[in-house]
């Protein structure tokens, strides 16, 4: 009998922690974005054509300071990144955004300072649409370059770096436009 309960136990405690990893998918204009738990209240959204996410990074050796990837020789436009956000979500949309916490767009760049793909860490139920994230993504391709002031970063894979976009902030940026 304790057998019994211990492997009911063990069932159940795999189905639920399964059941947190369970993915959903939204799909945009052109493009499927998949939705996954991450840490409980918040989910990782990404372009299922996206490669870089979970992918290990290769990196020459110059790249290293003190054991970790320096990346402050790499400059790009983080304000040009939440301009995009603010042209993209109109002031209802941000209404209704508003009470989520911030998002986090990771942008991944190669060694030539293109952007190769986007990432994103909302709210577990944010109410951002698959439309917008998809807009949000093809801007940030088009408009967002790296440049980086020394060529230590030569050879690696890719470059991580993470915008942080607040939609309380974006309000009031629109509401001072109007």
């Amino acid at each position: 009998m304790k057998k019994l309960i211990l492997t009911l136990c063990v069932a159940l405690t795999f189905l639920a922690c399964k059941a947190q990893s369970v993915s959903t998918k939204s799909t945009g204009k052109q493009a499927t974005y998949s939705v996954s738990r991450h840490e409980g209240k918040l989910s990782i959204i990404k372009n299922e054509k996206n490669r870089f996410y979970q992918v290990k990074q290769n990196f020459p050796p110059s790249a290293l300071v003190n054991g970790f990837l320096d990346l402050s020789s790499v400059r790009y436009d983080n304000n040009k990144v939440i301009k995009i956000c603010a042209d993209i979500l109109t002031f209802s949309r941000l209404k209704v955004l508003q009470s989520e916490k911030d998002l986090s767009i990771n942008i991944y760049f190669n060694d030539q300072g293109q952007v190769l793909e986007t990432l994103f860490l909302a709210d577990l139920n944010t109410k951002l649409s698959a439309k917008e994230l998809e807009e949000i993504e093809l801007e940030i391709k088009d408009n967002i370059k790296a440049t980086f002031t020394n060529n230590h970063l030569k050879g690696v894979t890719y470059i991580d770096v993470t915008s942080f976009i607040n939609f309380e902030e974006l309000l009031k940026i629109k509401q001072g436009n109007n």
